[in-house]
């Protein structure tokens, strides 16, 4: 018997040492905070947001044995949610924002990361960034306020600052001013254009390359040392992108043969693709095969010779696109919202609706087609008309994994206008 009540005893003291061993945090009374943090050379702090949707997958982290393990060995741990920090006397550290501070016992912040780790060993990695006194947010930060400013050393000023969340405008202007012809194909540069064409940043929201910039000059025409580091579709994905978001001043502003060579860039033929922006948000995500193997080069050639006035060579090439496209709903529709998104006349505005209206017939389950017939009857004051592809396109664009927050207003709209007739 004795046997037995030393084995349960034995047992209950392994659990209870594991129970206790098994939270990373320590459970601090809030009112000797500061008097912990002055007792430990570095501590780790787990600022949450108990609101946070994420938070119980934040919280599942912190479970994995390998951060146990590592964090214990390095730091004194705290997790505390921000607004319990608001309620108490904790006014030597200003920390407005959730996520990860490693903070020193003069209550400096020797690192920070504001951005969610997604796994075990991003946090680790964090971590570890937090201990290498060369790499820290600190020593990054100090060392820009003495004037380092070569291109290697921007690049990782920019990453502390996005993972802070703290990152400009200004600071992408300034790593953009040093590219030259010396380092355009760097590493560095690379990464750069890579990871920073749209990038939203903590001054003006989202900034993106200008299509007519250097930075989209070098995106272009080195697509092949791109696609050596990273994923070529991913790379064409932000040619893409930055073409459909700047077409208009692209035509503009290049001369017809950089014109000519993005043609290609211009055709959806990828069944299903995600583009993420520097933080991990999802700017396009398209599901299906949009079957778009037009090629956009007449029509490239149309919209530049109707851009300078060349009337012959724009008609020409019109004429040439819509024959080749006239039974390809995503080709149609192309020419037809270039021309309703830019050109503000009258003419312009019943072609695209024609030329919508095609795209319609051929395929009336798409959300692209269906939103620009609803906007473009909408700005015609066709109301009526316009509510009946508001309705359809909102249920599109539901069915397809995209807010439909501009057909939501214009219904709004019409049901204000139609209360006040």
């Amino acid at each position: 018997m004795k046997f037995l009540y030393s084995i349960v005893f034995i047992l209950f003291f392994l659990k209870f040492s594991f129970s206790q061993k098994s939270n990373l945090f320590d459970k601090t009374d809030y009112k000797i905070f500061e008097k912990e943090i002055i007792a430990n050379s570095l501590n780790f702090i787990w600022v949450y947001s108990a609101n946070s949707c994420s938070l119980k997958d934040q919280a599942n982290l912190f479970e994995d044995i390998k951060v146990k393990n590592f964090y214990s060995a390095n730091f004194h741990n705290f997790s505390i949610s921000i607004n319990t920090l608001d309620s108490i006397n904790f006014k030597k550290i200003i920390i407005e924002k959730s996520g990860y501070y490693f903070i020193n016992s003069s209550f400096s912040i020797v690192h920070k990361h504001l951005k969610n780790s997604k796994t075990p060993d991003e946090l680790i990695q964090i971590g570890k960034i937090a201990l290498d006194s060369s790499r820290r947010y600190h020593t990054i930060n100090q060392q820009y306020l003495n004037g380092e400013r070569n291109i290697d050393f921007l690049l990782q000023y920019l990453k502390t600052r996005k993972n802070a969340k703290e990152i400009t405008s200004k600071d992408i202007d300034e790593f953009v001013s040093l590219i030259d012809s010396s380092n355009y194909n760097s590493p560095s540069t690379i990464e750069f254009l890579y990871d920073y064409f749209f990038c939203r940043t903590y001054d003006l929201g989202y900034y993106y390359f200008d299509v007519s910039s250097k930075e989209f000059e070098i995106l272009l025409n080195n697509r092949d040392l791109f696609v050596e580091v990273y994923d070529t579709t991913q790379v064409d994905l932000r040619i893409n992108a930055l073409l459909e978001f700047g077409l208009s001043e692209w035509i503009n502003h290049m001369n017809l043969k950089v014109i000519e060579k993005s043609a290609s860039f211009l055709n959806d033929t990828i069944p299903t693709y995600k583009l993420n922006d520097t933080d991990g948000n999802v700017l396009l995500y398209l599901k299906g095969d949009k079957n778009d193997t037009i090629d956009k080069v007449n029509a490239l050639r149309a919209f530049y010779f109707l851009e300078i006035g060349d009337t012959s060579n724009y008609l020409l090439n019109e004429s040439k696109y819509l024959k080749l496209s006239k039974k390809n709903p995503p080709g149609l529709f192309f020419v037809a919202n270039y021309y309703f998104r830019n050109i503000d006349d009258k003419y312009f505005i019943n072609k695209a609706e024609t030329i919508t209206r095609q795209a319609y017939e051929l395929d009336e389950n798409s959300y692209e087609i269906v939103g620009l017939l609803a906007e473009i009857l909408y700005k015609k004051n066709k109301y009526n008309k316009s509510m009946i592809f508001i309705e359809k396109a909102i249920q599109l664009y539901i069915e397809n994994g995209i807010r439909p927050s501009k057909f939501e207003i214009m219904k709004d709209n019409i049901i204000k206008i139609s209360k006040k007739d």
